[in-house]
């Protein structure tokens, strides 16, 4: 049986099992984390024909348990979003990831962000556009970082204020409703903003 429910504040699909947040205020992020009974995937609720997950890195710190790529499979997904570089996938997966969803028949879009960075807002609009198009063509898109916090909800956030029509404060707060600590930088949230203008504020929802 699978559940959905909520560990570290994250919606995410997991079996009936786990003993919730770690509460020590001393411990880092990573400890955290690390702590964490972690679910496989984080379902953002845009309301498209394709559903949109968030995860963390498959076979990362962040995956421990290996499930990530399996729950890919068991959803559906066919198009990923990598946020990370191709040295930083295999640095912290030990796999060259990018070989492997080809492999799997899946369609990447990568676009290479150093961690707690920003892309070129130029690309990051461009992915995002791809993004949509896959998941408004009923295709499954999954997105992630490392551990599918702040470059991945950036990219979700910019997701939102182009396909919900939210401008840039509410889709950040939208994605962190979600995922909370999502979006973890300043330079994060103003990437998101810049792309809003650059696309006039005006969001492309006609086509939903």
């Amino acid at each position: 049986m699978t559940l959905l429910v909520l560990a570290h504040g994250f919606r995410r699909l997991l079996p009936p099992y786990g003993n919730g947040p770690v509460e020590d205020e001393e411990a880092d992020e990573e400890e955290r984390w690390a702590a964490m009974p972690m679910g496989p995937l984080v379902e953002m609720p845009f309301g498209l024909p394709g559903r949109v997950f968030g995860s963390p890195m498959p076979f990362g710190q962040f995956d421990w348990q290996h499930r990530v790529l399996d729950a890919y499979r068991e959803e559906g997904v066919s198009v990923v979003v990598v946020l990370a570089s191709e040295e930083e996938c295999r640095e912290r997966s030990g796999r060259d990831l990018l070989a492997l969803y080809r492999k799997e028949g899946l369609t990447v879009i990568a676009l290479p962000t150093e961690d707690f960075g920003v892309p070129p807002v130029e690309a990051l609009m461009e992915a995002v556009d791809a993004a949509l198009a896959h998941a408004r063509a009923g295709r499954h898109v999954a997105v992630h970082c490392w551990a599918g916090l702040g470059r991945t909800g950036m990219f979700l956030a910019t997701l939102a204020h182009r396909a919900l029509g939210l401008a840039a404060p509410e889709a950040i707060a939208w994605v962190r409703g979600h995922i909370p600590g999502a979006v973890q930088t300043l330079a994060q949230e103003d990437r998101v903003a810049q792309a809003g203008k650059r696309w006039g504020q005006v969001p492309d929802v006609n086509t939903r």
